[in-house]
């Protein structure tokens, strides 16, 4: 089996994990950054907010100005990074699970976190393969199926839907999984996989090279909702607050609705 190609880095001001580790070595109880200068605003956010969060951002400084960085990647591995002691002011999660995880152990704030949008899933296939066969007939002629992986949200919400529709363990041998649902985006859109269960809201992002072929209805995998919530070890405890609460505004839900997300 050939193996899958990584998908192209996003633009912006982007952190990836490796920076995460060198950045949290010098995370001091200052506001600072490792070269002395002060430490900028940091998201952590899932990899399916990764076009919307650089405009919310960018509307947000308006108002709060200050540089922001944000980072992109499985739900899961944040996490997992925040709880390594990785640099973050707010923590933007695809499911309340693991909000749930960190306010748990302490590490987000009580109080502060809330649920600011929506999504659907979608089954997706190349843009040039046909959508009017049914999710039955377009899986199980898919020679490989892309989901993302089994702690990544969006890999827990494919598994619970297709589980409902009885085909998970009949299609399980032909699936591939991918770090973080934009891996599994790019892999169709490439078309190296016929078919990926992805958010709608990913299959926006690429309408000219994926075509939905499936919707799945909430009641198959559960309310697909988005949490914000505010670092407990944050540098900029006040700005993390203060983008909570951008998020629940006017201005924002315009952004979300843009990107095809359902604000809340």
């Amino acid at each position: 089996m050939p193996a899958l190609q990584p998908a192209p880095s996003v633009p912006g001001t982007v952190l990836g994990p490796l920076t995460l580790i060198a950045l949290s070595l010098c995370w001091g109880a200052a506001s600072l950054g490792c070269g002395g200068e002060p430490a900028p605003f940091r998201i952590l956010a899932a990899s399916s907010l990764t076009e919307v969060v650089p405009e919310l951002t960018t509307a947000f400084s308006i108002a709060v100005p200050g540089a922001v960085q944000y980072s992109f990647a499985g739900t899961n591995r944040l996490a997992r990074q925040i709880e390594e002691g990785a640099p973050a002011d707010v923590f933007l999660s695809a499911n309340t699970r693991w909000d749930e995880y960190l306010l748990e152990r302490g590490l987000t704030q009580n109080g502060q976190d809330h649920v600011f949008a929506e999504n659907h899933l979608v089954l997706i296939v190349p843009s040039d393969a046909p959508t009017d066969a049914g999710l039955a007939e377009i899986l199980r002629s898919s020679r490989r199926i892309g989901l993302a992986g089994e702690s990544v949200p969006a890999g827990q919400y494919a598994d619970l839907a297709l589980t409902e529709a009885g085909l998970l363990e009949e299609v399980r041998p032909k699936v591939v999984r991918g770090d973080n649902v934009s891996l599994v985006l790019h892999w169709v859109a490439t078309g190296e996989l016929g078919a990926g269960i992805v958010y709608q809201t990913d299959a926006r992002r690429r309408a000219g090279e994926v075509s939905i072929a499936h919707t799945f209805d909430v009641a198959a995998h559960g309310p697909i909702e988005y949490t914000a919530a505010v670092v407990t070890e944050a540098h900029h405890l006040d700005r993390g607050r203060a983008f909570l609460d951008f998020l629940r505004s006017d201005e924002a839900h315009e952004v979300l609705l843009r990107h095809g997300f359902s604000p809340r």
